[in-house]
């Protein structure tokens, strides 16, 4: 699992959250969240000062949607930890207070990393950079692209292993 894929659950926990808690302030005519999909999306760093006030706005409101923004921005600390220890450690009190805040869709993205397979702890262990594997997935590529295609996997293989092979 890659940063790539920690900010897509963490931005889709945020942009549901978003989207339903509009649902219901809109059955109650408030507007509050009307044309803020994109404010709740980005970044911290990448707010303009216009954002930033809408976004601090939406944060005094004590809204739902603010909290979990704030867990996402919280999350970017992750990987300024350096050692395996203190991302473990980094992780399991952020995962709890995740879940004590009791949003549905926070607590499932932060639930995936309860997976062994997909464990975001996992980013900084030296076995989890997977180069060769991508290296050698171009290699493939590569054959499959001066071919320009095989009829049948077999002669697919074939190719694989003669260039690839020992």
């Amino acid at each position: 699992m890659t940063r790539f894929h920690i900010a897509a659950y963490l931005n889709e926990a945020v942009d549901k959250t978003r989207r339903s808690e509009n649902r219901q302030l809109i059955k109650e005519q408030d507007k509050t969240l009307s044309k803020s999909k994109y404010v709740c999306l980005k970044s911290d760093e990448n707010l303009t000062d216009k954002q930033r006030e809408t976004l601090e706005s939406l944060q005094g409101l004590e809204l739902e949607t603010a909290r979990v923004w704030a867990f996402q921005e919280s999350f970017r600390h992750f990987f300024s930890c350096t050692v395996l220890v203190e991302a473990k450690a980094f992780f399991e009190k952020w995962h709890e207070a995740a879940i004590s805040v009791g949003n549905e869709h926070l607590s499932k993205s932060g639930s995936y990393a309860q997976r062994p397979q997909r464990g975001f702890v996992r980013l900084h262990s030296p076995q989890s950079y997977n180069a060769a594997a991508e290296s050698l997935n171009a290699q493939i590529q590569h054959i499959k692209a001066c071919a320009k295609g095989y009829r049948r996997f077999s002669n697919f293989r074939i190719a694989i292993l003669f260039f690839l092979g020992n």
